[in-house]
């Protein structure tokens, strides 16, 4: 059985910059070899059989291929993840038909799902014991995704209803920040996420002040599902003090329980 850890905490938390941390540690250590969630997605469509000729054409570098019968092809995938986890999509759309929204809000929350379920089922179908993948954006940030905003502040309700129907991964890695850390950093970048294009500064700090809650319960939850939780803090962005302790965390073989590191 491969290994999967995922990452969850607010935009500009430092999700992204923690998981390269721990790539570049792992690769320059040679401890264990883990991979990021594209390299891991690459080698199970490599494993996954297309045919004689599709098969030797993905022997080729990515971008040769990748366009024709790759990622984007993955209905099969979806379809299967769909069945095995029907209580999952009915609650996602449950939430979606709560109350009118724009259409592209809508396709842009769906697309996030249905990509987290073909890359999660590829990966639980072709990768091999021993492997271990990192996902910055798995299904424990996928509660983030489904609930922040959409009807007001998180209900307790509701996120614990989706962490009993996603598929759980090996470990979790929350990257626990003030929200108003995380408004000043997001300030920052050239544009906002699609669903919060548009927010004044009061509002994105209130929908990251929710967003923190939100994520505060489903850790509680995951944690009482018997998954690895270590919750890190990084106030000041720079993550110098931070991976060491939880790169250890990992090497150690992620101890049950919710950790603080």
């Amino acid at each position: 059985m491969s290994t999967i850890v995922e990452f969850m905490g607010l935009p500009g938390s430092g999700k992204s910059a923690l998981a390269r941390l721990l790539l570049a540690e792992s690769k320059r250590s040679g401890s264990c070899a883990w991979l990021p969630n594209d390299a891991a997605l690459v080698r199970c469509l490599r494993r996954r059989n297309d045919g004689v000729l599709r098969n030797a054409l993905k022997k080729l570098p990515p971008p040769a291929w990748e366009s024709l019968f790759g990622s984007r092809h993955t209905l099969a995938e979806l379809t299967r993840f769909a069945g095995s986890h029907p209580a999952l999509f009915a609650f996602v759309f449950e939430v979606l038909n709560r109350r009118p929204m724009p259409l592209d809000w809508r396709t842009c929350i769906l697309h996030a799902f249905f990509k987290k379920a073909a890359e999660r089922l590829l990966m639980d179908e072709f990768l091999s014991s021993g492997e271990k993948v990192f996902v910055e954006e798995g299904f424990a940030m996928g509660v983030f995704t489904l609930l922040d905003g959409l009807s007001g502040p998180p209900n307790e309700e509701d996120v614990q209803r989706y962490c009993r129907h996603m598929p759980v991964p090996q470990a979790v890695i929350w990257v626990d920040v003030d929200p108003a850390q995380c408004a000043a950093r997001l300030k920052k970048r050239i544009e906002l996420p699609l669903l919060w294009a548009g927010c004044s500064a009061a509002a994105l700090l209130d929908r990251l002040s929710d967003g923190r809650r939100c994520l505060e319960i489903a850790a509680s939850e995951i944690g009482a599902r018997n998954i690895p939780v270590a919750r890190i803090s990084n106030p000041d962005g720079r993550l110098d003090g931070v991976w060491p302790s939880a790169w250890q965390w990992v090497l150690s073989g992620m101890a049950s329980g919710s950790v603080s590191l």
